[in-house]
């Protein structure tokens, strides 16, 4: 019965968080298309190892997704028993918590994670620090707050853990909550720790989410255009020799190039990057949401305000026919500049304040609002508002209070 298939399973799930995860997933593959498993929930345990394998080996949102709803309506049906319903919901929170904006959402992390941590035996470690990246993937956009209570309460999970993934994992959850705290000191030596096992592990699409989201934080904190270049190089270059499939953080990455370059007035490679950002996007059909602005700039610096429109265009044309509210903001931020640079200063305020007040749970909207928050203090100097000036610009650093980069 199942016991029989679980023996079979529980070591090639531990070897999925080891250096074999590649023959682990063969051997997955293996049995379930060989019949040796006897049980419909023998065969949804396999399932789920291979979904694992989607999200930490591939990054692939979409084919993860796609093989975990059925799984997910059967756990709802109750047809699993408690650890194979934990796992589903579990995979489902780190799916909808994954760098990806098309699939992206706050509810469904957190609804999934509510019934995996309802479900997860206290003692579960290396699944509980899978289900804190779920929470804080949720969390991180809803400020410091939740961002340390979330990071307190895996804690314990995050200490014990033993897997070469796990500790890969808590690395970089140790990184996020150290700069939380701004001990960028601490925060360099987790991430490097996370990152190092990563390599080790060769698990490169996730290497790219973790190097584009700390040259993201770097872009926007007070680092020197080269060294954000020397997190964008790296990552590109391992990607690269990795042959990874395309994916969204490999566009951030291109983003941060585009503004690095800019800043240190290398517009023909800014232009370069822009080129091969757009190739990316475009075999992967990716959102570009991470451009919106570092391109907007590179226009505006090299005398194309001309190009503005089409690039809102563009941007809101990816949106067209999105259930997704609000996800034409970044288009909004465009016109917002190319307004101000037309000296229609009221429309640029009506659009920039929009950005700003846009629910914190937009897909993309923290590559968004800092760059919102500084135009629109423009446009009110610009239009004599200075109080209005003064306002924004309070409620701008309390935002980045909440959202440290």
């Amino acid at each position: 019965g199942s016991t029989a298939d679980e023996r079979l399973l529980a070591p090639l799930l531990e070897q999925l968080l080891s250096e074999n995860w590649r023959a682990a997933e063969d051997e997955l593959l293996r049995v379930v298309s060989s019949g040796d498993l006897t049980t419909a929930e023998g065969r949804a345990l396999a399932a789920l190892g291979l979904v694992q394998v989607q999200i930490f080996g591939r990054l692939d949102v979409r084919g993860g997704l796609m093989a975990l709803f059925p799984l997910l309506d059967a756990a709802d049906r109750g047809d699993f028993s408690r650890p194979v319903a934990a796992r589903t919901y579990l995979m489902a929170a780190l799916m909808f918590g994954a760098p990806d904006c098309r699939f992206f959402d706050v509810g469904r992390i957190n609804a999934n994670a509510a019934k995996a941590d309802a479900l997860l035996e206290p003692e579960a470690d290396e699944l509980r620090v899978i289900l804190t990246v779920a929470r804080l993937a949720g969390s991180r956009f809803l400020g410091s707050r939740y961002v340390m209570r979330t990071y307190e309460a895996g804690l314990g999970s995050l200490n014990r853990v033993t897997s070469a993934l796990g500790r890969a994992l808590a690395g970089s959850l140790n990184s996020l909550a150290a700069s939380h705290r701004g001990d960028q000191i601490a925060a360099v030596r987790h991430g490097g720790e996370g990152l190092s096992i990563l390599e080790q592990l060769e698990l490169w699409p996730l290497l790219t989410a973790m190097l584009s989201d700390r040259a993201w934080r770097a872009v926007l904190g007070p680092t020197m255009p080269d060294d954000v270049l020397k997190v964008t190089r790296y990552a590109l270059g391992r990607a690269q020799a990795a042959n990874i499939a395309p994916i969204e953080a490999l566009v951030r990455l291109f983003a941060c190039e585009i503004d690095a370059h800019c800043r240190a007035a290398r517009f023909s490679e800014a232009n370069a990057a822009f080129e091969q950002a757009e190739l990316v996007a475009k075999r992967g059909a990716l959102p570009r949401v991470a451009l919106a602005m570092p391109v907007a700039r590179l226009l505006i610096y090299t005398n194309r305000v001309d190009q503005l429109e089409a690039w809102a265009a563009s941007l809101e044309a990816e949106s067209a026919g999105s259930a997704r509210a609000l996800a034409n903001v970044h288009a909004l931020a465009v016109r917002g500049c190319a307004a101000s640079l037309n000296a229609d200063y009221q429309r640029a305020d009506e659009l920039l304040s929009t950005v700003c007040a846009a629910p914190e749970t937009t897909p993309g909207i923290d590559y968004l609002v800092h760059h919102a928050y500084f135009e629109l203090i423009l446009v009110k100097v610009l239009r004599g508002d200075v109080e209005g000036a003064e306002a924004t610009l309070r409620r701008a650093h309390a935002y980045t209070a909440e959202h440290p980069s």
